[in-house]
């Protein structure tokens, strides 16, 4: 439709801290590894959540199956179980990139939450992002949630 009226422009959403996420990860296992890209995947061994509106255990078992561009950009879809401090099971889907460059990496995924029980449904009704670096067997995220 030509000429319609784009509406007014809204401020941007804000961020509000979640928690912080230090990942044990396996070393990744080389599925398909082409001058076009590849794939492998990397399992999770644990880890740990803190923040003060979610904390708990990152369980062993997750998995993250990435795919790797000719360019080098990586691909990330991970799947993992929180058991939260009050022994609740969440589940978590993470997908995002991550992108080598000379000036820096970035790295930025996407988080959706399952839950069942009534204190944590809050979280399959939001968005959250996280901005994350990797260190060797580590992966450490800093989730927020994007507050509208």
């Amino acid at each position: 439709m030509s000429g319609a009226d784009p509406g007014p422009s809204l401020p941007p959403p804000g961020l509000v801290h979640l928690a912080d996420f230090s990942i044990r990860v396996a070393p990744p296992r080389i599925i398909v590894d082409s001058a076009n890209g590849g794939r492998r995947f990397v399992e999770i061994l644990g880890g740990t959540v803190r923040g003060a509106r979610l904390a708990g255990t990152i369980l062993p078992g997750g998995s993250d199956d990435q795919r790797i561009g000719a360019d080098g950009v990586i691909h990330i879809h991970a799947r993992y179980l929180i058991e939260t401090s009050d022994g609740t099971i969440l589940h978590l889907d993470s997908t995002g990139l991550r992108v080598p460059d000379p000036a820096g990496v970035y790295f930025v995924t996407t988080l959706r939450f399952e839950a069942a029980a009534p204190g944590y449904l809050w979280m399959t009704r939001r968005l959250f992002v996280t901005s994350g670096e990797r260190r060797n067997d580590q992966v450490f995220l800093s989730a927020f949630e994007v507050a509208g």
